[in-house]
């Protein structure tokens, strides 16, 4: 079966660069060209990708794209569209770097479970065990009411409504953190009143991460399913630091990109490649941070990538085929790892928000172990403090 992956971005005047394929065995740039037909598709229905892609340019939906598809390891359709630079006019080229941007999450889930599966991390432990500052979190509920504990499923504007701090009933844990349930920055009561904290030039995740200790949360940690597009990830990222004594972009650098072959996906882009990537159009760059090298490598915040690396990537996420000859995870249930996911975080994904509508955040978890691996906790000598 074909599936579709976009990274990057399809609306509000921006660019997408999308990979369709089938199960292969190769990563992306290694697979050999063919013929549509040799591998049981149309050269016919193959040109339409092209008029679509056009379409979308021409309504200012995207400013460009590249589209790859593959099928029995071949790739049997690859090219680019519009624009990679609007205001110079530069053509799209297929090998453009695009910024992830939130598709780096699943990168991190990854990482992640490479510890699970090697029993250095388990869903359920708890974040105060690695970051202590974690272990008396407080949540922020309306402050009338008195007599019940109120917490907004979504607060907008200033000020925010006057608030209480009650303690949190449970600790936050690993399981809360991938499948956004922690409570943590998740667009309610408490991240209307909290003040993200400034660590100032030069900071590092271990000296960003326990601050946000700090940050009231928005629910009571399991009881509801919230976005955290910023904080969240960036915990588990430090203690995924904590446990494999790296910084995490050497982390997923190392074990996850050089492996797979992904030479062309950076938190910072080299020098030398900056001709390649794509300027995004129509939007504030400066509000996104984009146009600045950031001095720490954020799981939240998005890496560079080409096309064909995301093609090699989206391939293996979901296949448990190996990749240049090593295999991350699995589709489903495999020996230590079968399953991340809980019903009721899923259930919480599609939800009701603000306004009663409902927000399916499918891409937004990941998959944890029905039974555990070996029991895994702090290692010895890890960062207490």
């Amino acid at each position: 079966m074909q599936r579709l992956m976009i990274e990057g971005f399809a609306r509000n005047g921006l660019l997408a660069a999308i990979a369709t394929f089938g199960a292969t065995a190769l990563p992306a740039e290694e697979m050999p060209a063919a013929f549509p037909e040799e591998v049981g598709m149309s050269s016919e229905l193959l040109v339409r990708i092209g008029a679509a892609m056009q379409r979308h340019i021409d309504s200012g939906e995207i400013q460009g794209a590249v589209t790859a598809v593959a099928r029995r390891g071949k790739v049997v359709h690859f090219e680019a569209h519009g624009l990679m630079d609007v205001d110079r006019g530069r053509a799209m080229r297929t090998d453009a770097i695009f910024r992830m941007a939130s598709s780096s999450k699943p990168v991190l889930g990854v990482a992640a479970m490479m510890l699970i599966e090697e029993g250095l991390l388990h869903p359920t432990d708890e974040v105060a065990a690695y970051l202590p500052q974690f272990g008396e979190m407080q949540v922020a509920v309306l402050k009338q009411p008195a007599d019940r504990d109120i917490s907004p499923g979504f607060v907008t504007g200033k000020p925010p409504p006057e608030h209480r701090l009650v303690p949190a009933q449970r600790a936050i844990t690993i399981h809360d953190l991938l499948t956004h349930t922690s409570g943590l920055d998740s667009y309610g009561l408490g991240s209307a009143v909290a003040v993200l904290p400034e660590a100032g030039p030069g900071a590092t995740m271990a000296s960003r991460v326990p601050l946000y200790a700090d940050m009231p949360l928005d629910f009571q940690p399991g009881t509801r399913w919230g976005y955290s597009p910023r904080l969240g990830h960036d915990v588990v990222a430090r203690v995924i630091e904590i446990i494999s004594r790296l910084p995490y972009d050497e982390f997923v650098r190392t074990r996850i990109f050089e492996p797979l072959g992904m030479t062309d996906t950076h938190f910072n882009l080299p020098p030398e490649k900056e001709s390649r990537r794509v300027v995004i159009h129509g939007l504030d760059t400066k509000a996104k941070g984009w146009d600045n090298r950031p001095a720490t490598s954020r799981p939240r915040a998005g890496s560079p990538a080409p096309p064909p690396t995301s093609c090699a990537s989206s391939r293996c996420w979901p296949t448990a085929a190996p990749c240049s000859g090593s295999a991350f995870y699995a589709r489903g249930p495999s020996r230590s790892c079968p399953a991340i996911r809980s019903t009721s975080s899923t259930r919480r994904m599609g939800s009701s928000r603000a306004g009663g509508s409902a927000i399916p955040w499918q891409w937004s978890w990941i998959r944890p172990p029905r039974t555990a691996p070996a029991a895994a906790g702090p290692l010895a000598g890890a960062e207490r403090s």
